[in-house]
């Protein structure tokens, strides 16, 4: 019998604390939850929102002047619920109208809960509405979201 460990029993003793560490660092716990937690980076992952859900449209950046008098914008939606916490995998329609067209476009938002509807034509005014977002069994309140942005590009 030696006082002193043996090199296997010290990487294996170094190896459990530094796991340990790193599960205290990031939050891991090797027990399986009883309840709904919050997550720390504070984004709702667990799809339950508070009701109505609110919209806000606006310009993202500035346009991207392209050649020949021609310009690319980019619109951005984002959705939050009643707590103001950005809502993932939400469905958003959107009328993207431009100086020489007009298209309706469907996305989902992203882990941020926003979503980016883009056009590119001549300069001009270009406009998005939000015609609807669509989560399951959540309102929407119009009145509270802002659904139309527009930008001129010269």
């Amino acid at each position: 019998m030696s006082l002193l460990p043996s090199p296997a029993d010290l990487r294996r003793s170094a190896g459990r604390g530094v796991t340990a560490v790193a599960r205290k660092i990031l939050g891991i716990s090797t027990e399986l939850p009883d309840a709904l937690s919050k997550v720390p980076d504070d984004l709702p992952r667990d799809t339950l929102f508070r009701q109505p859900l609110i919209a806000t449209a606006s310009v993202l950046g500035t346009p991207t002047r392209r050649e020949a008098g021609r310009a690319t914008v980019t619109f951005r939606v984002v959705v939050k619920d009643a707590d103001a916490k950005r809502c993932p995998d939400i469905h958003v329609e959107a009328r993207v109208t431009g100086p020489e067209r007009e298209a309706v476009g469907e996305l989902t938002t992203d882990m941020l809960g926003g979503c980016k509807f883009k056009m590119t034509g001549p300069v001009g005014t270009y406009a998005i509405e939000v015609l609807g977002v669509a989560a399951l069994a959540l309102d929407w309140d119009t009145d509270a979201s802002t659904t139309k942005a527009s930008v001129d590009v010269t």
